[in-house]
């Protein structure tokens, strides 16, 4: 019996100290604003793109360390994006979707046919894509971006959008509905 608590208690500790060192090794990342930055994402270990208020696009290659502001066509604040290899979109505030086939050093602008801020984007392939808007719309383009059309638009706002495949993905938004 001693045996059985001694190994309950054993694990219980372990169990509890290794979640308490979870947070170690965070280090602060200049990137060289003091706007807010709304996403990042990591293409590869080393490089990610940072994208924020007043059109703002940083990228790095270096991990972080370094960052390099990126011209943008415009300065509305950028609240999302989505980026794989030197292909990227940005999503913002001005019901635009934003297109760079050559990280980031042009853009080709893109409506998505509603007045309301882009929340997400979600490419599954090099064509398909899948955005949610401030107004709870899910759209899809099957053209890299330059047609959207709405599909559902959920009760609620802010519509983030996942997909794993062209077909297969969900949606959520600030009402805490979930649609597949």
């Amino acid at each position: 019996m001693k045996r059985l608590i001694y190994i309950i208690a054993l694990s219980g500790i372990l169990i509890y100290s290794s979640g308490v060192y979870a947070q170690t090794g965070w280090m602060l990342q200049q990137c060289g604003t003091i706007e807010n930055l709304n996403y990042i994402q990591y293409i590869s270990p080393q490089s990610a793109f940072a994208v924020g208020n007043l059109g703002k696009v940083y990228y790095t290659e270096n991990s972080g360390q370094n960052w390099t502001l990126k011209a943008f066509p415009v300065s509305t604040n950028n609240l999302c994006g989505f980026f794989s290899g030197v292909t990227g979109y940005v999503g913002n505030q001005n019901s635009k979707i934003y297109k760079t086939t050559n990280k980031g050093n042009s853009w080709t602008e893109y409506s998505i046919g509603a007045n309301y801020q882009v929340s997400s984007i979600y490419f599954s392939s090099d064509n398909v894509g899948w955005a949610g808007d401030f107004f709870g719309h899910v759209l899809k383009t099957t053209n890299g971006g330059e047609n959207w059309s709405v599909m559902v638009t959920t009760p609620g706002y802010w519509t983030k959008v996942f997909f794993f495949t062209d077909n297969i993905g969900w949606a959520v938004d600030n009402y805490g509905y979930v649609y597949r």
